[in-house]
């Protein structure tokens, strides 16, 4: 065997399937036990795990994933309820162990399980992947620029120094994909090759200091691990949508969110996680605006007073006929024909590279705005044309670009408006979260102005009382926004907004509202 993939422990057992208990995913009216992967997908048979409604989708990923390219692998879902099949599989001589950080959240945890594999298998090297390695790396990285990792350096590896808590663990995979890294380990270990040249990798050496290789970005494919499920009815439901850094299920069925091209429906709409986009559909389709997801447009057909759309998803193909289409895919930068090849200017996707100051990778020159990374907004362009001047003049009070800080906008009706994380995201990043709401229904102005549809909705770091994100939906919130940026600019804690006084009777209530509802002290409701 070239690879035995371990997923979790059974505590965190079916939370990526649904944040409801009697939600499953389903196939040909069955739902996916953990006996009925065996049976589809050709596992090692486990009978003691077949009432398991929910095993990893990590995990059954990536063995989909290794298997489709040669590799050989078996699966482990829960390590502590599979030890004497895990002592097993040993003797079939594994050459690497690969860990999942998707559900194994937190550093202790990954501790527990790899002290687990050291008991059986000393010599055997053990990887380890996901989202608390890439988002550990990240932190890393920003350990000497203005951004406060203290507060998180006992959470994350590579800040946190304790040598007991990575010992057991021979190479990190600090790539965002990191499937053709794995994959490219696995081999060359099989090969008995050079690890030294393999990117996206960290280790401790024998002096128990930290060396990353060079970073190289992954743009992996999946075409070829399609399965193509028959089709089911739109009552069945599906995953929930997957935490950062994973991909989920490997077989992107047609109607499973998962994949690209989606196909499913939820029963309540209210069970969604990304409440903010539930509603702005809600109020969309109220108006007699229909909306297409997991869908494509073919082919356009201009009419003389109209325009005829193709579109096809679900397998199905459809023509619909308006007056006008507008094209909003996104943006490109405009980076041809500059010479950038004779610099060292990085370019990425049609856009350049360049650090938190704007500056590239060739000395003295800068870039801002659509020619740079994202995200393409306008206000995040001008800000940067002033501090990419200010650095130039090498001002004292410069700071650099805090992208978290940065409010998203859309103007449509009910406008939309966000900044910093989202409850999904900070839950990823295993945050110890409180997260508080308020709707216009309970504001007295909202009321007056005949504007009762909307929520504000805003995450805060349990502990700290840091404001992690705000969201808001309903009238004027593009306006309402910029209090929520100002509070992370100035790093407020809850205690400083709660104690601010909001004038009455104003839209902004709302927003004091949120913060009270997030440490269980709102009023007005």
């Amino acid at each position: 065997m070239d690879v035995l993939i371990i997923a979790g422990v059974s505590k965190f057992q079916g939370s990526q399937f649904s944040i409801k208990k009697d939600i499953y995913l389903t196939k040909d009216d069955e739902i996916m036990s953990y006996a009925n992967l065996e049976r589809y997908f050709g596992l090692t048979p486990t009978s003691t795990l077949a009432n398991h409604t929910a095993p990893y989708l990590v995990g059954i990923y990536l063995y989909n994933f290794l298997i489709r390219r040669g590799i050989t692998c078996e699966l482990i879902n829960f390590l502590d309820l599979e030890v004497e099949r895990f002592k097993k599989l040993l003797q079939q001589d594994p050459k690497v162990i690969a860990l999942s950080t998707t559900f194994l959240t937190n550093i202790k945890l990954v501790k527990n399980v790899t002290k687990t594999i050291r008991q059986y298998a000393p010599d055997i090297k053990i990887v380890l992947g996901g989202p608390l390695v890439y988002n550990s790396y990240l932190l890393y990285q920003m350990r000497n620029i203005d951004y406060d990792t203290d507060s998180c350096g006992q959470d994350f590896f590579f800040l946190n120094q304790d040598r007991e808590l990575h010992e057991d663990i021979n190479l990190f995979v600090v790539e965002e994909q990191g499937e053709a890294t794995l994959q490219q380990i696995i081999t060359t270990i099989k090969n008995c090759g050079d690890l030294s040249g393999i990117p996206n990798i960290a280790y401790y050496n024998k002096d128990n200091q930290l060396v990353f290789a060079q970073r190289k970005a992954e743009d992996n494919s999946f075409g070829e691990d399609l399965v193509n499920w028959s089709e089911v009815p739109d009552e069945y439901l599906s995953p929930i949508f997957p935490v950062r850094g994973s991909r989920g299920c490997p077989y992107k069925c047609s109607y499973c969110n998962f994949c690209i091209a989606r196909k499913f429906r939820l029963k309540d709409i209210n069970i969604v996680a990304k409440e903010i986009s539930a509603l702005a559909r809600k109020s969309f389709e109220k108006q007699g605006i229909k909306i297409h997801t997991g869908t494509t447009v073919k082919a356009l057909k201009k009419n003389k007073d109209s325009v005829t759309a193709v579109l096809e998803g679900g397998g199905k193909s459809q023509e619909i006929t308006v007056e006008r289409v507008i094209s909003a895919v996104g943006i490109v930068g405009n980076t041809e024909n500059l010479g950038l090849e004779k610099t060292k200017i990085k370019v990425e996707k049609g856009h350049i590279l360049t650090n938190e100051w704007c500056e590239t990778a060739e000395l003295g020159i800068y870039a801002i705005g659509d020619v740079a990374a994202g995200p393409w907004l306008a206000h995040k362009a001008s800000h940067e044309g002033v501090l990419c001047v200010e650095k130039i003049k090498d001002l004292k009070s410069t700071h650099p670009m805090k992208k978290e800080n940065i409010p998203g906008c859309t103007y449509s009706y009910p406008q939309i408006a966000s900044v910093g994380l989202t409850e999904e995201k900070a839950k990823a990043l295993g945050r110890d979260i409180k997260v508080g709401r308020f709707p216009y229904l309970g504001n007295g102005k909202a009321i007056a102005m005949g504007e009762t549809e909307g929520l504000v909705k805003t995450i805060f770091d349990g502990t700290s009382g840091e404001l992690l994100g705000a969201h808001m939906i309903g009238a004027e919130v593009t306006e309402l926004i910029q209090g929520f940026c100002l509070a992370k600019t100035l790093e407020a804690t809850e205690q400083e907004i709660m104690e601010t006084i909001f004038p009455h009777p104003t839209l902004s209530e709302m927003m004091h509202e949120s913060v009270l509802d997030a440490f269980g002290k709102v009023i007005h409701m």
